[in-house]
């Protein structure tokens, strides 16, 4: 078993979810999360740092365009889930994009995708370009 092999079997392990440390601090799971109108769910696996953001060469160019879409006033909201052992596929992201369907709406509308690792942000940037009207490739994703 390599190194790289070995620390991610364990962080994999010792992996805890947000919702069970909410549950064990006693918090209401209702009503704790921010009011977007598009939610933007990147896997990426752990650990997580301001840096191994910074320096993810997948990222790198998603970054500004996520901080420019929040400044010119899309309510959106970047975050990142650990990839699950049972479905997660090497090589391969995971990006979820939930957005309000309207005014008034009952759930969020879904979409899903599942794309190379080297994929990763021409989808994100086209999911941007599209949250601001902007000319995208997103239709080479459908």
């Amino acid at each position: 078993m390599t190194q790289l092999h070995q620390t991610t079997k364990n962080t994999l392990t010792e992996c805890r979810f947000c919702s069970e440390i909410s549950k064990t601090n006693g918090e209401d799971p209702i009503g704790t999360a921010s009011t977007c109108d598009h939610w933007l769910i990147i896997e990426i696996a752990q650990p997580w740092s301001e840096q191994a953001f910074m320096e993810n060469p997948q990222l790198k160019p998603v970054l500004g365009l996520i901080f420019e879409a929040i400044k010119d006033g899309v309510k959106l909201k970047p975050m990142a889930i650990a990839p699950d052992r049972e479905y997660s596929q090497n090589g391969y992201t995971r990006i979820l994009y939930y957005y309000r369907p309207g005014e008034l709406f009952a759930e969020y509308e879904k979409q899903e995708y599942i794309v190379p690792d080297e994929l990763m942000s021409q989808l994100l940037i086209s999911l941007l370009k599209q949250l601001q009207q902007q000319p995208n490739e997103l239709e080479n994703f459908q």
